[in-house]
Parts: structure tokens; sequence; C-alpha cells
């Protein structure tokens, strides 16, 4: 396996845990109140943007009383298209991405030189064509990294469904 290849797992590995968590708590149909605020925050997103591209005083006013008067409504929460990796998967990007869902990001502070630097920014070289070699101890290295955030991932995602923390007061 290549260090591209081992990029594009990474990155799809992601994407696809993070949307199916996403599905996971929007199948819970809960309100908004019940939700954690982060999961609040992708919910009201678009409405939010809807304000905000406007000047429309009707607009704001909606989205003002919807926050203040429909907490107890059922959410819908999009989990189609909300994870997004943008083919770079960056620290910067993956910070967000573990923001969406409420995870602790600390773990991968102490990887985002492996991250950006061995992992990016060696796919992205690789990608415009520069041609860029590994030796067997670096590569095994670099892919046990990969590995070990991917099950750090999908730990942190398995406990927070068991201990529900998509809820605001779980």
């Amino acid at each position: 396996m290549t260090v591209y290849k081992g990029y594009q797992l990474w990155e799809g590995y992601i994407k696809t845990v993070a949307t199916s968590y996403l599905e996971f708590v929007s199948r819970q149909k809960l309100t908004y109140d019940e939700l954690a605020i982060n999961f609040v925050a992708v919910a009201m997103k678009f409405k939010l943007k809807e304000a905000s591209e406007t000047n429309k005083a009707t607009i704001f006013t909606e989205v003002a009383n919807f926050m203040l008067t429909q907490a107890s409504q059922k959410t819908s929460l999009p989990f189609e298209d909300v994870i997004s990796t943008g083919s770079n998967l960056s620290s910067d990007i993956l910070r967000e991405i573990v923001c969406i869902l409420g995870l602790d990001y600390s773990f991968y502070k102490t990887k985002e030189v492996i991250i950006n630097e061995q992992l990016l920014k060696r796919r992205n070289g690789i990608a415009h064509g520069e041609y860029l070699l590994l030796d067997r101890e670096e590569y095994q290295q670099l892919h046990d990294e990969i590995l070990e955030m991917m099950e750090h991932f999908r730990t942190q995602i398995e406990n927070n469904a068991i201990q529900k923390s998509y809820l605001r007061n779980p």
C-alpha cells in the first residue's frame, strides 16, 4: 500500500464513520432541547445560513423565533453532506469534524504533525506528480499511526453512542 492509498483509507474512514454517527443521532428523533449543543448547531446551520445571506428582518425574526420557541420540536438533523474533508483532511478540518460530533480532540492534537506533514503533505505531493519514497520502516510507522488514529476515532464514536453523549443531559 502506498502513502496515497493509506491517506485515502484514512480520509474515507473518517468521513464514513462520522456520517454514520450523525445518521445514528438523527434517527433518535430527539428534540432540540434534548440534543447536545454541537448537534443543535448542525441542525441550525441551514437556518442560520439562510439568515446570514439576507438583510430581511423577516428572516432574522423567523430564525430568532425558532430558536426561542421551538426547543421542544423534533429535530431534523441532517447527516448527508454535513461532513466534508475537502479531499484534504488536515488537522484543522479534522478538528472541525470532531467538534461537529462532540468528540475530544486532544488525542489528535498530538498527531497534527503526522496528519499534516507525513500524511497530507505526502498525499498532495503524490497527487501533483512528485515521486516520494519511504523506506519500509517509515512506511510501517506511518501505517501504524493511521490505524491507531482510525481505531481511536471509532472508539470515541462507540463510547459517545453507548454513553448517549449526543444528549444535552445524558
